[in-house]
């Protein structure tokens, strides 16, 4: 079923249907290479006496501030549970007291510690939420300049200073479970919604906005020292490429955009292709449902000097990833599995798995019994303890290859011990290739099968595939990398090319994608799980959606426990969570290098590709190259700030 009808009026932001709104947690965080993610030893929540809580120095928001008065969590197996008093607001501390109305949920087990948040959303009303993964916005706190913020409820503390961000409410949510257990709906904002983009433009932008310098003017100096060509006046953002539905075409002003700063984008990219960064790219931007950018640069194919075309097709790699926890979220809703499960449930040889007594080991002998079962919810957030493909221990024992089925290479894992306890740290692995089986044998349909009948064909999504057939292979973009020389050579990154038939489709990193199809996915992901009609954020086409609110809160929100995945610091991870939908989601906006909001969600995949799906602004962002290592010189970041900053009319709902 494609996507046909066109919208007859532009909507209101779809998201606001999720109960997303104000909500102070986002996306962040991307992957070395495919998988090749180094080992970091995070701290773990340590017990004390029935309560699990963690380490009071460490209980810290991103930019160090004690965040008092938090809760942890609990190590329970369920029960009844109460507060009363306090008052939620936007920001800085909280304080409650104990006592007062009850409430009761179902559990949601991160190894031996069972989540549980709990907000009070005033004097007179108090409600302590349902057990479930991760942490809310209770814990994303921000330290923001004067100016930046909303106002917040009388006598909110910031630790920090500055004034509180009031859109970061408490989250008051349950991971919801297919047997009907209650919902607690989410805490409503108090004051005006979030700050504006400039106070959370980090890296490029953020040494100016800390000193009080606005965004656009750090954003204006930025442009100049980058002496790039000034963008002729009046060029159009959107070059002629198809416009294909459900997207209708605008203006970038339409939007709230710049047209200036999006032909800055466009510059950019052009300089990283003239210095040799990469060969070609395709981007795109959404905002309300309008697609007012999508540009294709540079060459497809450098020895045959074709230029690249917007209908290109990119190796996605670990974007993947995604779309396979779609699939499971998408039976969950159906009751045919719930996400709280043990593996072992579906598939059996999961069992007996043992843990390695030295995670560094290659010796698969010396393990010891795991104290928990790995939950599908486990393997959604890569806290299994299942290891990476480019591990040395599968390596060496030949885990994944090409020329093996998806149940060939399960097996495999399943016949090697953990890294670690179920539900103890975060290991970025081949736990998506494990829900492609679940999904093969819940389902009954072969993984393609499932894609296509339940995501590809609904979406309209024609050019996603594990295979390019014969006709489509002159759109398929040449991997590069570059020699020592610094000049870009041609890179198969797999022993069996997709143009192939091969034994493997991979759940994790086996797809191939057009931008229009990650549009589609993106958009679908924004607009609420409805599938729209042509243009603009429109009507949706059926009368159900085809996920319920709170499998899309799911997909949004951060589900890995504080302590198992590092907040602020350096490097590839900082600042970011990861959600049961597949993607990193935006925890401290200042530790990224490139413009992000709150509540932002994106990944990548190891050749070049990322999304960036951001409701705040109601806005998709996607760029595709074809470049190993994946960095480019950082083309990716630097054309999320230019867009980020080009944002003229700040559109929150």
């Amino acid at each position: 079923m494609g996507i046909h009808e066109p919208r007859k009026e532009k909507a209101a932001l779809q998201i606001h249907d999720l109960g997303l709104r104000g909500r102070g947690h986002g996306v962040g965080g991307s992957h070395l290479g495919d998988e090749a993610v180094p080992d970091h030893h995070h701290p773990v929540l340590q017990q004390r006496g029935s309560r699990s809580v963690q380490d009071p120095g460490a209980h810290k928001g991103p930019d160090g501030d004690e965040l008092s008065g938090s809760r942890v969590g609990e190590r329970v197996r369920g029960g009844r549970f109460s507060c009363r008093g306090g008052v939620s607001t936007g920001g800085g501390s909280e304080e409650h007291e104990e006592g007062g109305r009850e409430a009761s949920g179902t559990e949601v087990k991160v190894g031996e510690h069972v989540r549980r948040s709990w907000a009070c959303e005033g004097i007179e009303s108090c409600a302590r939420s349902f057990p479930r993964w991760g942490y809310g916005p209770a814990e994303a706190r921000y330290r923001l300049r004067k100016g930046c913020g909303g106002r917040s409820a009388p006598g909110t503390a910031v630790p920090g200073g500055g004034i509180a961000p009031t859109g970061l409410v408490r989250y008051v949510g349950a991971l919801p479970r297919h047997d009907g257990a209650p919902h607690v709906p989410l805490a409503h904002p108090v004051g005006p919604r979030i700050s504006p983009w400039w106070c959370f433009t980090p890296g490029l932008f953020g040494s100016g906005m800390r000193s009080g310098v606005p965004g656009f003017v750090v954003a204006a100096v930025a442009g100049i020292l980058l002496v790039l060509p000034a963008p002729a006046v009046g060029q159009s953002a959107l070059s002629a490429g198809p416009s294909i539905e459900p997207f209708e075409v605008g203006s970038p002003a339409s939007v709230g955009l710049s047209a200036e700063g999006l032909d800055e984008a466009t510059n950019l990219l052009q300089a990283h292709i003239d210095a040799g960064d990469i060969a070609g790219v395709v981007a795109a931007v959404v905002r309300d449902g309008t697609l007012v950018y999508h540009q294709a640069l540079g060459h497809r194919d450098l020895e045959s000097g074709d230029p690249m075309p917007h209908d290109a097709l990119f190796r996605i790699y670990s974007m993947t990833r995604p779309i396979t926890a779609l699939g499971i979220l998408m039976l969950h809703e159906e009751g045919r599995l719930d996400v709280n499960d043990p593996v072992q449930r579906y598939l059996p040889k999961f069992a007996d798995q043992e843990v390695l007594r030295d995670a560094s080991s290659m010796d698969p002998s010396e393990t010891r019994p795991r104290e928990e079962e790995i939950t599908l919810a486990q393997l959604l957030t890569h806290t299994s303890g299942v290891g990476s493909r480019g591990s040395t221990l599968y390596r060496t024992h030949g885990v994944h290859s090409w020329d093996q089925t998806l149940e060939e290479v399960v097996d495999n894992v399943a016949a090697l011990p953990l890294f670690e306890d179920p539900g103890t740290r975060y290991r970025y692995g081949m736990h998506s290739e494990i829900l492609g089986r679940v999904i093969e044998e819940v389902s009954g349909l072969s993984l393609p099968e499932f894609f296509q009948e339940r995501i590809f064909g609904p979406l309209g999504m024609t050019d996603t595939m594990f295979r390019v057939d014969p006709p489509r292979r002159h759109r398929l973009a040449t991997v590069y990398r570059p020699d020592p020389d610094g000049r870009l050579r041609p890179h198969q990154m797999e022993a069996i090319p997709v143009t192939e038939e091969r034994a493997l489709t991979s759940s994790g990193v086996g797809l191939v994608a057009s931008t229009m199809d990650l549009l589609r996915f993106s958009q679908f992901i924004l607009d609420g799980g409805r599938i729209m009609g042509g243009g603009g954020g429109g009507e949706p086409l059926g009368e159900e959606p085809l996920l319920r609110p709170e499998s899309l809160r799911m997909i949004m929100e951060n589900a890995v426990p504080k302590g198992l995945l590092p907040l602020g610091g350096s490097g590839y991870w900082a600042g970011s969570g990861w959600s049961l939908g597949g993607f990193a989601v935006v925890l401290d906006p200042y530790a990224y290098g490139h413009g992000v909001n709150p509540d932002e969600i994106w990944w990548d995949g190891s050749a070049g590709t990322r999304f960036w799906i951001d409701p705040h602004e109601n806005m998709v962002t996607i760029i595709q190259a074809q470049i190993s290592p994946a960095g480019g010189n950082g083309f990716r970041e630097g054309f999320k700030s230019r867009v980020h900053a080009s944002i003229l009319e700040h559109r929150s709902p």
